[in-house]
């Protein structure tokens, strides 16, 4: 009788350490999972908030150049030709910028920094004397290098998880 107690009991024991290990394993791969689409997410947001914010920068200068060498009629189609092109980009840079914020952490040094730059991107295209190019351009490189650093930590977050 207390063989068979003892083999149960054991039994029991193993399927308790196996149904613990099994829940711990379903919870880091939800986990994962979840990281993965939000790494993947903030990924796409990012590169097409990039593209979005050079292709408005090019839309906006050629708007403003054409403003400064043109008059009369010739003012008036080279701005409806150039016009519609650089409120659809801005919209669309806009956009993009509320989804990223809500995908970034603000305590998060690399994350903040991003906001950061978002809010003058923002600035910069509400600025009407000047369409600020360069500026955009180095945001835009600064916007990268932090995604990038992003990604590389967020990956070894992901590799120390499975560790056993």
């Amino acid at each position: 009788m207390s063989e068979t107690l003892i083999t149960n009991a054991v039994t029991i024991v193993i399927a308790l350490f196996a149904g613990i290990v099994a829940l711990h394993q379903v919870k880091l791969n939800i986990v994962s999972d979840a990281r993965i689409k939000w790494i993947e997410s903030l990924r796409d947001t990012l590169s097409q908030y990039c593209t979005e914010l050079d292709k408005y920068s090019l839309a906006k200068a050629n708007y403003f150049d054409e403003r400064k060498v043109k008059s009369g009629e010739d003012l008036e189609n080279a701005l409806s030709k150039f016009y519609h092109p650089y409120t659809e980009t801005a919209n669309e840079v806009l956009r993009l910028q509320s989804k990223l914020m809500l995908y970034l952490n603000s305590k998060d040094q690399n994350h903040k920094q991003i906001e950061d730059l978002l809010r003058q991107n923002s600035i910069i295209l509400h600025d009407l004397s000047d369409c600020h190019v360069e500026k955009i351009r180095r945001n835009i490189e600064q916007i990268i290098r932090l995604g990038k650093e992003i990604f590389r930590l967020e990956w070894r977050k992901s590799k120390r998880m499975f560790k056993i």
